[in-house]
């Protein structure tokens, strides 16, 4: 009992240190609380362009590779699905030199895209390389705009698949995938 009473008295000391610290160093202040965020509100166009350089910096970063620069204008208003679309098209071929194996190419069922007709070869490309959900909010959405959850959704999704693109798979433990 007196090792229990010791150890947590222990812990409860170093929580309130590094609260200390994080006050003291600014580190526990908070602009935004997650909780007062309307997710499901449309993405605004400064929000989308916030993301979309973050999201640039990173692979430019990963494929080591400068020089991009984003087609998006920053404004009053909500960022529509075709601008992010087309940002994504952009960035996919930015990025597509870097790619380090040819995958299975998805068949896509075009009849639900809901795209402006000048996108609409964009999305289907997107969409057979894997890098935007085939009946996500991005290509097949009802509304005009998307969300900001939708947003976050279709940056992890293209994040994650040009992930796998830019790296050599190992031979030890994805022998299928690095063709031997």
């Amino acid at each position: 009992m007196k090792h229990l009473a010791l150890g947590l008295l222990f812990f409860i000391a170093c929580n309130a240190l590094g609260q200390m610290i994080e006050q003291k160093e600014g580190l526990g202040k908070r602009v935004v609380k997650p909780s007062s965020v309307n997710m499901t509100a449309p993405a605004t166009k400064a929000e989308t362009t916030q993301v979309l350089v973050k999201m640039t910096g990173v692979i430019q970063k990963l494929i080591q590779k400068k020089g991009f620069k984003s087609g998006l204008v920053n404004g009053p208003g909500s960022a529509t699905r075709d601008e992010v679309l087309t940002e994504f098209h952009r960035l996919f071929e930015f990025a597509q030199p870097s790619f380090r194996r040819q995958p299975t190419m998805l068949t896509v069922n075009t009849k639900r895209f809901k795209v402006i007709r000048k996108n609409f070869e964009i999305a289907k490309t997107l969409t057979e390389w894997n890098f935007v959900a085939p009946f996500g909010p991005l290509v097949s959405g009802s509304k005009p705009t998307l969300s900001r959850r939708q947003l976050g959704d279709a940056v992890g999704y293209f994040l994650t698949r040009l992930a796998d693109l830019t790296h050599s798979p190992s031979h030890k433990f994805s022998p299928d995938l690095s063709g031997n």
